[in-house]
């Protein structure tokens, strides 16, 4: 009897000191607990996170959403960790998932940090389907508290999808002028050319728009090729040429910077009947797209540009010739005479490049650096050419030209330098 109790007892304590010792049961995870443990977290760490957040499932979105408004409401000047990972989380479930939340979210005037919310997961994660509810919710933005987000999120939108110039386009004239505005410089900040094409679009068929479309095409014109097309520059100097009081100051600035060859007889113009201002402008204009000093004379200016059209139209094409078959003195003069020219340079720049492949290394430089004079990006496929031409001499003067022409510093080893230029090529 005794041992049989005293097993039973042992058996009791060993049972009790068992569950006295078992792990306590592992809480629930959600949203918060999840992020609570967001500090530093590492590249491979954030999509580890934002995969537990995915993997809470729907139900824990709108309570994700909230997290991220409220943690950008703290007005913290970079992204903290925490805004990071929630992004990352928004972006890895998809817009099919996400959509629904923001939407339920702009059913009734949304609250200010639930804006800001949707312009950092719309420019996040988001595309060109994405921009009319960003448009909807600027609506609520009076005070332009978001702005800045705004035109952040619209410009990564329509850099990784082209589709979204159409939508921007098509939705513009619905829009009130301040979020017009905001379109207008994020399409600026993209850089690209199917922005100033939307901008020259804008110029030409919204009157309203004029103004503060001209500035930021003018800037983003900086950041392009030249030449510019037609449809670019077309409608600006559509502007200059018509005398238009109320945007003829901001036109031709904005031909000025676009280089635009063919408005010059319309600078003129404006330097011989323009007040003072203008006058100013248009001689700004004129020295700025040729680089010459001349006066503000609109006489001189008239004698110098038609002397350039003469030169194209009556001797190019037998100067052009002798660069090719004519002795070595006829293609120093040919080469001498485009030194001279200082409008349509893309052309001059194609027209002489074949001359870096002469026999004579003299006239191969004599190109190169007549190239570089000219300025213009048409030289690059060429100069980049003559980097494999087997001539010391020549490449290093072209590799030198191509630093110049395109502003960066390039590695001196050809292919190397193909590549930055050309990738894949």
């Amino acid at each position: 009897m005794y041992s049989y109790t005293s097993r039973m007892i042992g058996a009791l304590l060993v049972a009790a000191l068992a569950l006295g010792a078992a792990p306590a049961r592992a809480e629930t995870p959600n949203v918060e607990r999840i992020l609570s443990a967001v500090t530093n977290p590492s590249p491979g760490s954030i999509a580890v996170i934002a995969r537990q957040l995915v993997e809470l499932g729907p139900a824990a979105d709108t309570k994700l959403f909230e997290a991220l408004a409220h943690e950008l409401s703290l007005g913290h000047q970079e992204p903290s960790a925490r805004t990071t990972v929630m992004l990352a989380a928004f972006e890895l479930m998809g817009p099919g998932r996400w959509r629904t939340v923001l939407t339920s979210k702009m059913d009734a005037a949304p609250a200010s940090s639930a804006i800001a919310a949707l312009f950092a997961v719309s420019g996040q994660a988001g595309n060109g389907d994405d921009l009319p509810l960003m448009f909807y919710a600027a609506g609520y933005d009076p005070e332009g508290d978001h702005r800045s987000e705004f035109e952040a999120a619209t410009t990564r939108i329509l850099l990784h999808d082209p589709a979204a110039f159409n939508v921007v386009d098509s939705a513009v004239q619905t829009l009130v002028p301040e979020i017009r505005s905001s379109l207008v410089r994020a399409l600026e900040k993209t850089k690209k050319p199917v922005a100033a094409r939307l901008l020259a679009r804008w110029i030409e068929t919204r009157r309203e728009m004029r103004l503060e479309c001209l500035p930021y095409l003018s800037r983003l014109s900086l950041s392009l090729d030249r030449p510019l097309p037609v449809e670019v520059t077309g409608p600006v100097r559509a502007l200059v040429e018509s005398g238009d009081e109320t945007t003829l100051r901001e036109a031709v600035v904005c031909i000025g910077r676009l280089v635009d060859w063919d408005a010059i007889p319309a600078l003129i113009r404006c330097m011989k009947d323009g007040d003072y201002g203008m006058r100013k402008d248009a001689l700004w204009a004129l020295r700025n797209m040729t680089g010459l000093k001349l006066s503000e004379t609109p006489t001189e200016w008239s004698k110098w540009f038609e002397s350039e059209v003469r030169w194209w139209s009556v001797e190019s094409r037998k100067a052009f010739t002798a660069l090719v078959h004519g002795s070595k003195a006829d293609k120093v003069a040919t080469l001498r005479a485009v030194n001279l020219l200082h409008a349509w340079r893309e052309r001059a720049a194609s027209e002489i490049a074949i001359a870096l492949d002469d026999v004579d290394t003299d006239i191969a430089l004599l190109t190169v650096a007549e190239l570089q004079r000219l300025d213009s990006k048409a030289a690059v496929p060429a100069l980049v050419d003559a980097l494999f031409g087997g001539r010391l001499e020549v490449a290093t003067a072209a590799h030198a030209a191509l630093e110049s022409i395109t502003r960066r510093e390039l590695p001196e080893e050809p292919l190397a330098c193909r590549e930055l230029l050309f990738p894949g090529s």
